[in-house]
């Protein structure tokens, strides 16, 4: 695009720039020098000459980058000179994978100019300190004024380099258009930028405002010019299609504009024709290839991962030890070693290259078999041929990247290599690209404001390797703004204004500003697999993917890393290895479900280890349960783990009754929970900090509880995680294994609120400084203590997951530049004590508990102990334990039993609320302290909450009245909610009760007697009509239909102050009271015609269907109720002017800046390629059985009643709900796709819904016999599939569909839906559940076809639910389906149970999975 812009004819190769005496002219073939010291000509512009060439070079300009311009883009410098001979800013545009390309130019041209540069790398954290001003604290307290680079870069006439405008945060940049537009800019210290010329005219006009006289010193004046050389270069890729924010018109239009495109094939060709040799010709064509479908998808507006011909160029340049194509471009194109990054791009990808004769697939082996290092860390050939790659690319240079699923062995590899100096930095969410540089401190002695270097800029000085662990979790953006620089021109610019290079040009001294990268220096990032990985990263890296380790390899390796572990116990671990490794390749499990069951290396040594030292803790199947904590899981994904073990459950007998006591164990017996255990008892320090729990009651569950963290205690390990429901007892499970270990306890109690720093060390401010205090978590590492986190679950992911690198790697930096570690290598580490422990304690994941899904996070590197609800005669004895004077004890007993089944039922999902032995405890409280008081009044204290939900109260009081707990008193103390009758504190008679409206209102004395009862005229006015018996709405009246009055039909309020009859004046005759209630009646009749539609007749027969599934209802909509979305969970909005003062900046707030708090937000959603910003709703089709078997077997088995009443659960439990869509269709011998309920028009009302049951009633009763249940799973799912790609606004124009033909045309969906190639989901977004009465046989239908039709696309996930059997059919069939999308339900109160596993996977109830 450049070709004919330059006048003059350029040199394929630019000199090198060493003699600061040296001319343009001898450096730039070309481009002659007009002036010695004043312009230079490029293309025939002349630019200005920031400084004399003959000068020495100043630290600030950059030097080499001219002569690694390449041919392509030199001339483009003739467009730059064009914009700064007209004093216009620039912005360079290009792809995030090619943002060196447009550096590299911006910087070539300061170099050419000889201009400093000033460079912002900007960020979602860039704030208005970071673009003008910051305030320093000084001795003495005083405060001054900082510049940032813009405004250096103004005063001095600098380049101000701003590098990734498409990533700040809305009304950020704007701070600078005034400064783009007019060269003006107001600043903290409360100057006043101006441009220079008009600086010039002021200055014989400035005021000395002290003496009140003109005066030309510039000191006297607040006025600063801005320098007429200043010039801003701004990059960004432009957003749409790329990622990011698009740049806000007032300031677009202040840029003018250059693209700047890929490397062209000549480019690549002559640049890695050098270091490849004959390989390069075949690399070339390759990257030719990936750019060429890269340009393609940009044509038709799909997302595909960029190629960087830059980062091919660097990486090659540095002559890769394997100079192989395919791993060449493997290092700077992920996709081609993890498709998932971009199914799309790695599929075309593969393709082409294929055809050039290279298959990505190809798996990289070692010159040398597996072996053991003598870190610990066993090595198969591939990991070898990893770590080898690795090194190989450290050696030459390069950063690098390793990615692996968690637990697979990154650190692990890493430590093998045996590097001289390195150190691990840990990252998390809260950090920002400033803090990945240095950090804000003060002086301890002085006060003073100062920056500390992190990690990476401390190893940048001294040459050490720095392992980034968790680069994923960082925000986005943080990482290229951060180490853009570092990881593509060897430079680092610090937020202090220091900047770190590595090669400077002969003779420059490398001091002040300017300071010595050392050459030693790497980065070393480790991640997990996600879109993290975009483009522009895999752009700064040399990129390595650990391969998993295959089932042979894990066999190999276990007996070398657990030598105690038998032949035949490695053989069951590879056996359940292999089969949980082929679930990992199914595409019916989402990504987030195969995660959740991967299998890692880390977690199959710490099962083994189990196995091996722990017989007594049960089967080798028990231990995978427990240790995967599966009995968490939804029933599909526990279904295929069960699946993993039916080979191993052969050979070993599971027993299901739990490890019990049967002594019990006071608390004067300390010896007995110890018995056949090798723990040894400490002596402490501090006998304060030794927890004694008084509730302690050794009852077989408690003591068994206690037992499995003393076992955990025994085989050393250094993390425990207790998980379970509310009530079990876990903290007093805790506190009494520390009472017998005699071991000191600090304890913490995380919530959402919890930082990091809460977390490690707290920031103080003593005497105007920053002193940090060590937070409970530090003080047990130091001292040998035990700290017990509770509540884990509660605290952010991003908080909590900083344990990971505590509990894995024994090392953890802390906010104050410490470190504990568990090897001191530097004076300021902190050594962790041997007998340091940590306990975790959380609550059970998903619904109905609200936390984060703290397992699935760094569970794995935990010993996890699973704490169920107490056995029926563990509680009995801790009830009359609590209650030991209670005379009825067969009362405690019967309690126990009752919440006993009370939390079976909400196991099954058939109630939601989890009801714990807290509240059977809390019970027996009370009946302790009153006796005389009733089992319903102590029940009352704790059933309060379900009294609003009437469903769900006659259920709860079925349990009790089963059990023997007079149930007729339980429905007097719940009767209403009124407060008119029943309730417990109106039912004493001497207690005189009144109410007093908020608003006026009082006594009223009706002026009329009653006559015959009306509604009552109605008035237009609104005014307050009070003790007559003319107008309706009135209060404290007679006959009208009012408030507070007597003989009125019905209630009506008109919005005034009530006033209320007394009871003794409120007396009716019968005839007036008959009158009355046939009015009411027929209002109501009335009513209900209007709402909704119905007729008596009609909602008799709606209710008798409503009324038996009414519980499933309440508790179906109970858990849509509590059902959250972490997308639209709210998150700390930082850099506020209000709100909660943030931490992380005291030393801002020290120094008087206003942007220091935190405030929680709804978190921003960003412009994606091929998305839009609002949420796309889920799908959910359901597919009824309306054929003639319903009809004809239902006087059989009842399976056309289940499937009215599953339609109407499904109808009044979706109503109201916004955050998905859902669909009811049919299905008959006739037809395979009978539409009831369409996408986006869901029932308006009762009315409707009867409609719809009454349809299926009558299209059972005479449609042709058949079965189309194949056929209608088909259709079903080309329809969930149609509507998301509607819901995401694809474009249909091509084919114009109307209405029907979108929602029931089959052949009209099959020939729209092959005109669509789109890249897969990562998370499917529509769900069909088809209900049938698995009549297959008679029609002579195969299992096997409805499974593959279940499974038929990736985009949808289908269901099987069969209400009806002959014989066992339904179960054949539900074995023949995948594991977890086959369903058999014989009672419609299951239904929810299935409906709640349904959505689990639908992620409308927990979003953690």
């Amino acid at each position: 695009m450049f070709r004919g812009i330059c006048s003059v004819t350029l040199s394929p190769k630019l000199g090198s720039r060493s003699n600061a005496m040296l001319s343009p002219s001898l450096l730039l073939p070309g481009f002659r020098s007009i002036s010695t010291c004043g312009t230079v000509s490029v293309g025939g512009v002349q630019a200005l000459l920031r400084r004399p060439l003959e000068e020495p070079r100043f630290p600030l300009v950059p030097c080499g980058f001219l002569a690694q311009l390449p041919l392509a883009l030199r001339p483009a410098l003739k467009w730059l000179a064009q914009k700064d001979s007209l004093a216009q800013d620039m912005l360079l545009l290009t792809s995030p994978a090619e943002r060196t390309r447009a550096r590299l130019l911006a910087l070539a041209y300061a170099e050419l100019v000889n201009a400093e540069v000033e460079y912002v790398g900007i960020s979602a954290d860039t704030t208005e300190a970071d673009l003008k001003q910051r305030r320093e604290i000084l001795s003495g307290g005083s405060v001054a004024f900082s510049d940032s680079p813009p405004v250096k870069a103004a005063l001095e006439g600098s380049i101000l380099v701003l590098d990734g405008l498409e990533r700040a945060e809305r009304n950020v940049l704007p701070t600078l258009n005034n400064l783009l537009e007019n060269r003006e800019m107001s600043l903290e210290d409360g100057r006043f930028l101006i441009e220079a010329h008009r600086y010039q005219l002021l200055k014989p006009l400035q005021v000395d405002h002290e003496s009140g006289t003109r005066s030309n010193a510039c000191s006297t004046s607040r006025l600063a010019a801005v320098h007429p050389n200043f010039r801003v270069v701004a990059l960004a890729s432009p957003c749409p299609p790329f990622d990011g924010r698009a740049l806000d018109p007032p300031l677009r239009s202040r840029f003018q504009s250059l693209l700047i495109p890929s490397a062209p094939a000549e480019e690549l060709a002559s640049s890695l024709r050098g270091p490849l040799g004959a390989n390069a010709e075949s690399v070339v064509m390759a990257a030719e290839a990936i750019m060429e479908l890269e340009r393609q998808s940009i044509h038709h507006n799909t997302a595909f991962f960029s190629f960087s011909s830059s980062a091919l160029q660097r990486y090659c340049s540095r002559k890769p030890a394997q100079p192989d194509a395919l791993r060449i471009l493997q290092r700077v194109y992920p996709p081609l070693e993890y498709g998932e990054l971009s199914p799309l791009a790695a599929s075309q990808v593969n393709q082409a290259l294929l055809q050039l004769g290279m298959d990505a697939n190809t798996r990289e082996s070692g010159k040398e078999g597996a072996q053991m290092m003598s870190c610990g860390h066993y090595r198969t050939a591939e990991l070898d041929a990893t770590a080898r790659a690795i090194q190989a690319d450290m050696a030459a240079g390069n950063n690098i990247l390793l990615v692996a699923h968690r637990g697979a062995g990154k650190s692990a590899l890493i430590r093998s290599l045996r590097l001289e100096t390195w150190q691990t930095f840990n990252l998390h969410r809260d950090l920002t690209a400033r803090d990945l540089l240095q950090r804000r401190v003060t002086d301890e002695v002085s006060g003073e404001s100062a920056w500390a270097d992190q990690p990476v800029a401390n190893a940048a000085r001294t040459g050490e390797v720095v392992v980034l662990d968790g680069v994923h979790r960082l925000p986005a953006g943080a990482l290229v703004a951060a180490f853009g620089r570092l990881c593509s021109e060897r430079e680092l610019d610090l937020p202090d204004g220091t900047r770190l290079v590595d090669n400077a040009c002969e003779g420059e001294a490398t001091v002040g500003r300017k300071q010595k990268l050392a050459g030693s220096f790497r980065l070393v990032a480790l991640a997990e697999p996600g879109s993290w990985l975009s483009p522009e990263v895999a752009a700064l890296f040399s990129t390595h993917f650990l391969p998993e380790m295959m089932p042979a390899e894990i066999g190999e390796a276990l007996p070398l890393l657990v030598p105690t572990a038998t032949p035949k116990l490695c053989q069951d671990i590879v056996c359940m290895a292999s089969a949980a490794l082929a679930t990992q390749s199914d595409t019916s499990f989402s990504e987030r479900e195969r995660d959740l069951m991967r299998l890692s290396f880390r977690v199959l040594l710490r099962i083994v280890c189990q196995a091996a030292i722990s017989p007594d803790r049960g089967s080798l199947p028990k231990i995978v349960h427990n240790t995967m904590m599966s009995r968490f899981w939804p029933v599909r994904l526990r279904e295929a783990m069960e699946g993993w073990l039916k080979p191993i459950e052969r050979e070993y007998a599971i027993s299901t009754s739990k490890h019990a006591i049967e002594r019990d164990v006071s608390d004067f017996d300390e010896d007995a929970l110890l018995i056949g255990l090798q723990v040894t008892r400490r002596s402490p320090q501090r006998p304060e900090l030794v927890p004694a729990p008084r509730s302690f009651f050794s009852s077989p569950a408690a003591v068994s509880a206690v037992r499995q963290i003393l076992i955990c205690e025994e085989a050393g390990e250094h993390a425990v995680l207790l998980l379970g429901n509310q009530g079990v007892g876990k903290n007093v499970a805790a506190d009494r294994a520390l009472q017998l270990l005699q071991a000191e306890r600090e304890y913490v109690q995380l919530h959402r609120d919890t930082t990091v720093s809460s977390l490690t060390v707290r920031p103080v401010l003593q005497n105007g400084r920053l002193r940090y205090e060590d937070a409970p978590l530090v003080r047990a590492a130091k001292h040998g203590r035990v700290c017990v986190l509770d509540e884990a679950d509660k605290a952010p992911i991003e908080v909590v997951i900083i344990l990971k690198a505590l509990v894995e790697d024994g090392e953890l930096l802390l906010g104050d530049g410490r470190r504990l570690c568990r090897k001191r290598n530097r004076p300021s580490d902190i050594l962790i004590n041997p007998d340091f422990r940590l306990w975790v304690l959380a609550n059970r994941p998903g619904f109905p508990f609200h936390g984060n899904h703290f397992f699935r996070e760094c569970g794995d590197v935990f010993a996890a102990i699973v704490l169920d609800n107490p056995d029926i005669s563990s509680e009995t004895a801790l009830l009359h334990h609590i209650a030991p004077t209670y005379p009825k004890r067969q009362i405690l007993d019967k309690l126990a039993l009752a919440f006993a089944e009370l939390r079976k039922l909400a196991e099954s999902t058939a109630i939601s609320y989890p009801y714990s032995m807290r509240e059977a405890i809390a019970v027996a409280r009370h009946l302790e302290k009153f006796p005389k008081e009733s089992v319903a009044d102590a029940l009352s204290n704790v059933l309060t909450y379900e009294a609003f939900d009437p469903p769900l109260l006659r259920q709860l009081l079925h349990v009790f009245d089963s059990q023997g707990l007079r149930v007729e008193e339980l429905k007097a103390v719940f009767n209403t909610v009124s407060g008119d009758k029943g309730s417990r504190s109106l039912k004493a008679a001497d207690i005189e009760i009144r109410y007093y409206p908020a608003h006026g209102g009082g006594r009223s004395t009706p002026r009329t007697p009653t006559q015959q009862p009306k509604h009552g005229e109605v008035d237009p006015t609104g005014a307050p009509h009070v003790g007559g018996n003319r107008w309706a709405g009135g209060s404290g009246g007679s006959d009208t239909a009012g408030l507070g009055g007597r003989g009125g039909p019905y209630r009506l309020w008109d919005g005034n102050p009530v006033f209320q009859v007394d009871d003794a004046m409120k007396k009716v005759s019968s005839e007036s009271k008959s009158k009355a209630r046939a009015l009411a009646r027929q209002a109501w009749q009335n009513r209900l015609e209007d709402i909704e539609k119905m007729d008596p007749n009609m909602w008799a027969l709606y209710e008798d269907i409503l009324c038996n599934v009414e519980p499933q209802v309440a508790q179906l909509r109970a858990i849509f109720r509590d059902a959250k979305d972490k997308k639209t969970e709210r998150i700390w909005k930082r850099n506020c002017s209000d709100g909660e003062l943030d931490d992380t900046r005291l030393v801002e707030g020290i120094a008087g800046e206003r942007s220091v708090y935190k405030k929680r937000g709804e978190a921003e959603v960003r412009n994606q390629l091929g998305e839009n910003t609002r949420r796309q709703k889920r799908r959910l089709c359901f597919v009824m059985d309306c054929s003639g078997s319903m009809y004809r077997f239902n006087s059989l088995d009842g399976r056309l009643n289940r499937m009215l009443e599953a339609t109407c659960l499904i109808l009044e439990s979706m109503e109201g709900h916004t955050n998905f869509d859902y669909a009811i269709l049919g299905h008959s011998g006739e037809s395979a796709h009978i539409p009831f309920v369409c996408f986006g028009h869901p029932p308006a009302n009762r009315g409707e819904r009867l409609k719809i049951l009454q349809k299926m009633l009558a299209h059972s009763q005479f449609c042709f016999p058949g079965d189309n249940t194949i056929e209608a799973t088909d259709a079903a799912i080309d329809y969930g599939r149609l509507s998301v790609l509607i819901d995401k606004e694809w474009r249909l124009s091509s084919r114009p569909l109307q209405t029907g033909a979108v929602c029931f045309g089959r052949t009209v969906l099959q020939q729209v839906l092959q005109d669509f190639s789109v890249e897969p989901e990562r998370e499917k977004q529509a769900f069909v559940v088809v209900i049938s009465d698995a009549n297959f046989r008679r029609y002579g239908l195969d299992p096997i076809w409805w499974s593959n039709s279940l499974r038929r696309s990736s985009r949808v996930d289908g269901h099987a639910v069969m209400i009806g059997s002959i014989g066992e059919e339904a179960s054949t069939i539900r074995d023949a389906l995948p594991p977890g999308q086959g369903h058999v339900v014989l009672d419609t109160a299951l239904l929810p149970s299935v409906f709640r596993s349904i959505f689990e996977q639908a992620g409308m109830i927990c979003d953690e999975l």
